[in-house]
């Protein structure tokens, strides 16, 4: 049995930072999480938001688990539209693909939905553009 999120998160990290087209326009920051206190923007980062069930085998044999994460680019400012080729290029580069990572195999990742949020902290204004992705993990020896 193995632990499916850091199998995904792994590979989600994999794809984004090994194309070198988005490594050109963030420079390979890409997060699990919200990203560094003192980030440097634009980065991408990813937040698991939810694990529906597991499809199960014989015994304690978990045969795949879906995974929803979202994954996003955020920046500073008023204006998402210096980010939408970046968030354009994370969805061209996660929808209808499937890989894997030394243990796990992602037998497909799917784009769900899109996603946009403007937040205020302090007196800074942050853009969120993204996507929420579906994955299915397994062990790579299911």
């Amino acid at each position: 049995m193995i632990y499916e999120p850091t199998r995904a998160e792994r590979w989600i990290t994999q794809v984004l930072t090994s194309d070198p087209t988005l490594t050109g326009l963030i420079a390979g920051r890409v997060y699990q999480g919200p990203g560094p206190v003192n980030a440097v923007y634009p980065f991408v980062s990813m937040q698991m938001l939810a694990a529906p069930d597991a499809i199960m085998g014989n015994g304690p044999i978990v045969v795949w688990q879906t995974l929803v994460y979202l994954v996003k680019v955020v920046t500073k400012g008023g204006s998402a539209t210096s980010i939408q080729t970046i968030a354009d290029r994370v969805a061209t580069l996660l929808h209808a693909q499937r890989g894997g990572t030394a243990d796990a195999a992602i037998d497909y990742c799917i784009r769900r939905r899109p996603f946009r949020m403007e937040t205020i902290e302090g007196n800074e204004r942050f853009q969120h553009l993204g996507v929420e992705v579906e994955l299915a993990v397994r062990a790579s020896d299911v």
